[in-house]
């Protein structure tokens, strides 16, 4: 799933400069760290793992990863999530 959505995120009609992508990943969660690699997102995506710890849920991994962010906007994706490239607001 993760290959599907880097590929979505790389085509995205959005200016590179303003793109900030993060890939929050739990960091025992091995095979989607592989996912990662071996999917190849764009030099611009950064991945942050997420340091374990109970309960592992998404609000938590959401909640680590804010202070990461930069810019106005915010949007968060699921891996099964697919964003529509044209659909971008400039």
């Amino acid at each position: 799933m993760l290959a599907r959505l880097a590929e979505a995120l790389r085509s995205l009609d959005y200016p590179l400069g303003k793109l900030d992508i993060k890939l929050v990943l739990e960091a025992e969660d091995e095979e989607t760290i592989q996912g990662r690699a071996d999917a190849r997102p764009r030099r611009r995506v950064r991945s942050h793992r997420v340091p374990p710890s109970k309960p592992q849920t998404k609000p938590k991994a959401c909640n680590f990863a804010l202070r990461f962010a930069r810019g106005e906007y915010l949007v968060v994706y699921d891996a099964e999530d697919r964003p529509d490239p044209t659909n971008c607001a400039r």
